[in-house]
C-alpha cells in the first residue's frame, strides 16, 4: 500500500476535490480494505474491490467493458455497479458465487469513514488500557462472530469486515460502533455478495486472529492504517503499550466507562482520535527493528488445562468456568476422537456446544452423529460460526491434490452445502483463487489425524484413510457414527489463538444408546 500511494503520487499527485481518476478498481483478492481506500485518498472518485478472495475467473470484462462502450459518459459509480453485477452474475453461473463479494466505495465519504474508524479504535484502545484481559476476550469473542475473509484450512488472512465487527461490539464499544456502521453504509454505495457473505458492510481491515507478530509488523508499517488500531493490536499481541502514550490514556481513561460499564460517555473525550493520529508520536513510540523486550501474556490458560468435567442427571457432560476463566478465552469448542482397536482417530472440531456465558456452564451436545461425505467419515474443522450458518473446512485429496473442502451448514435448513475445494493459502499468506467444484467421477481421499493407542509415539499425524468416487448426488450430512467409544474434550481458545483442553469425556455407544462417563483423575 505504501508503494501504491507513492507510485500514484509521484505521477499525478493527490487532489481530493479533483482526483486524476474517476475510478480505480482491483481485480484481485482481499483489496476492499480501509487501508487500500485510505492509501488512494485523492487519486480516485470511486474504488471498486472485493473483501473476499476472487475465483479464478475474476471480473467479467466482456460485460462491463461492453456497457462502458455503449455508454462512455457513465461515471465511476455506474461503472462500478456494472462491474459488481456482471462479476457476481458470472460467478453464480459457474457455482462460484456463494462466498464472493464486491464493493463500490464513494471516496468523498472517506473523511467521515476515517474519523469513525479511528474513533472506534480509540475507544477500544482506552478500554483495553483500563482492563486488557476482559476487553480483549470480549472483543475477540465478537471478532470470531464477525464476517472474516480467506479463512481456509486453519490459516487466516486476518481480514475482518469493520461494520460487522462494530455491529458485534455495539455493547462493548457503545460510543463509536453505530457511527462506524453508518459511515461504512454511507461510503459503500453499492455492493454484491454471496449467500455466505451476507453480514459484511463492504469494507474490511486487519484483525489479528492469532499472535503472529509478522502480520502485525506488516500492518504497523502501512502508512494508510489507522494509528489507534496499530496501538490496539500491538497491545493485544505484545501485552503492553509504549510509555509515550500512557499519559494521554490515563487522562482519557479517567473519563471513560470501564469495559463492563453502561454509563454514557462524552463522545469527544472517549474518541479523541487526533491524540493518537499524530505520526510523530507513533514514530517515537515504535521501533520494531528489534523485538520488544517486555512482551507479556494476557491469556495464561493454565487454569483451564485438564479442567475437570462433570455429568448431570440427563447424561450431559459439562464444565463450569469462573468469570476469571471466561475472561481468558474467546470461544469454547469441542473435539471428538474415535477410539479404534489400535488407533485414536480425530474426527475434528465443532462449535456445537450448549454455551451459557452468563453462568459459565458449557455442555456437550453429542448426539452420536458427525458430518460425513456420502457416509465416509472425515476430519471436519469449524472455521466460522455466524448467526445463520457455520463454515467448515475438510482436508482431502481431490484427484490426488491436497485441498480443503469448504462446507456450509445452514441453521434454518439444518442442511450442509458443499461450496467447493480450495488449496487455502500459500507459504506467503496469499490466497489461491481456484475454488474447485466437485464433479461426478472425481476421486476424494479422506485425511485424518491419527495416533497409536499404545507405544511411545503419542503424536497425531495426518493419514490418508480411504478413497471414493464423487457422484452427481454427493453431499455432506450428519451421519450416525455407530457403536463404539468416543473421546470428547472441551477446547478453550484464547483471543491469541492459543488453546488448551479439559479432561476427557467418554461416550460409549451400544445399540444406539449413549452412556457418558468421565475420569477426572486421568
Amino acid at each position: 500500500m505504501n508503494d501504491l500511494t507513492q507510485a500514484f503520487g509521484s505521477v499525478y499527485g493527490a487532489e481530493s476535490n479533483n482526483p486524476p481518476f474517476e475510478m480505480i478498481g482491483f481485480d484481485t483478492c482481499l483489496m476492499a480494505t480501509y487501508d487500500t481506500i485510505n492509501a488512494l485518498d485523492g487519486f480516485a472518485r470511486y474504488v471498486v474491490a472485493s473483501e473476499e478472495t476472487e475465483p479464478l475467473l475474476g471480473w467479467n470484462y466482456e460485460s462491463w467493458v461492453g456497457s462502458l462502450a455503449n455508454n462512455p459518459a457513465m461515471n465511476g459509480a455506474r461503472l462500478g455497479k456494472e462491474i459488481c453485477d456482471s462479476y457476481i452474475s458470472a460467478c453464480l453461473s459457474q457455482n462460484l458465487g456463494n462466498k464472493v463479494t464486491m464493493s463500490v466505495v464513494d471516496m468523498t465519504k472517506l473523511p467521515q469513514l476515517r474519523s469513525a474508524y479511528e474513533s472506534f479504535g480509540t475507544e477500544a484502545l482506552v478500554k483495553s488500557y483500563k482492563n486488557p484481559q476482559v476487553f480483549f476476550s470480549s472483543f475477540g469473542r465478537a471478532a470470531l462472530k464477525a464476517e472474516n475473509y480467506a479463512n481456509d484450512g486453519g490459516n487466516y488472512s486476518h481480514m475482518i469486515d469493520i461494520a460487522d465487527l462494530a455491529r458485534k461490539n455495539e455493547q462493548l464499544l457503545s460510543v463509536t460502533s453505530n457511527a462506524l456502521i453508518n459511515s461504512v453504509n454511507s461510503a459503500v454505495i453499492y455492493k454484491v455478495h454471496g449467500v455466505y457473505r451476507n453480514q459484511g458492510g463492504g469494507i474490511s481491515s486487519f484483525y489479528p486472529y492469532t499472535n503472529d507478530e509478522n502480520f502485525l509488523k506488516g500492518y504497523i508499517n502501512l502508512q494508510s492504517a489507522p494509528i489507534p488500531q496499530k496501538f490496539l493490536y500491538f497491545h493485544r499481541i505484545y501485552g503492553y503499550l509504549p510509555d509515550e502514550i500512557k499519559p494521554t490514556l490515563e487522562q482519557l481513561s479517567s473519563q471513560v466507562g470501564d469495559v463492563t460499564d453502561n454509563e454514557p460517555v462524552d463522545e469527544k473525550t472517549a474518541t479523541d482520535s487526533e491524540t493518537f493520529g499524530r505520526q510523530a508520536l507513533f514514530d517515537k513510540a515504535f521501533t520494531l527493528d528489534t523485538p520488544p523486550a517486555q512482551r507479556q501474556d494476557f491469556f495464561d490458560l493454565s487454569s483451564l488445562k485438564n479442567l475437570p468435567v462433570q455429568v448431570d442427571g440427563n447424561g450431559d457432560a459439562f464444565v463450569t468456568l469462573t468469570q476469571e476463566q471466561m475472561n481468558l478465552i474467546s470461544s469454547v469448542q469441542c473435539i471428538l476422537i474415535y477410539k479404534g482397536e489400535n488407533n485414536l482417530i480425530v474426527l475434528g472440531s465443532d462449535a456445537d456446544i450448549k454455551a451459557d456465558w452468563k453462568t459459565g456452564v458449557f455442555k456437550d451436545n453429542f448426539r452420536n452423529v458427525w458430518p460425513m461425505i456420502d457416509g465416509h467419515p472425515a476430519y471436519v474443522e469449524i472455521m466460522e460460526s455466524n448467526d445463520g450458518y457455520n463454515l467448515y473446512s475438510i482436508p482431502i485429496k481431490l484427484n490426488g491434490v491436497r485441498c480443503f473442502l469448504q462446507v456450509a451448514y445452514i441453521y434454518a435448513d439444518k442442511k450442509y452445502q458443499i461450496l467447493g475445494a480450495t488449496r487455502g493459502l500459500d507459504e506467503n499468506g496469499m490466497s489461491y483463487r481456484d475454488l474447485i467444484q466437485l464433479k461426478a467421477g472425481d476421486e476424494i481421499t479422506t485425511i485424518h489425524y491419527i495416533a497409536p493407542i499404545s507405544g511411545d509415539d503419542n503424536n497425531f499425524d495426518f493419514v490418508e484413510i480411504g478413497t471414493f468416487t464423487v457422484s452427481e448426488n454427493t453431499t455432506v450430512s450428519d451421519t450416525t457414527l455407530g457403536d463404539g467409544e468416543y473421546f470428547y474434550l472441551f477446547e478453550f481458545v484464547s483471543p491469541d489463538g492459543d488453546s488448551t483442553m479439559s479432561k476427557t469425556v467418554m461416550f460409549t455407544v451400544q445399540d444406539g444408546k449413549i452412556t457418558t462417563s468421565v475420569n477426572n483423575g486421568q
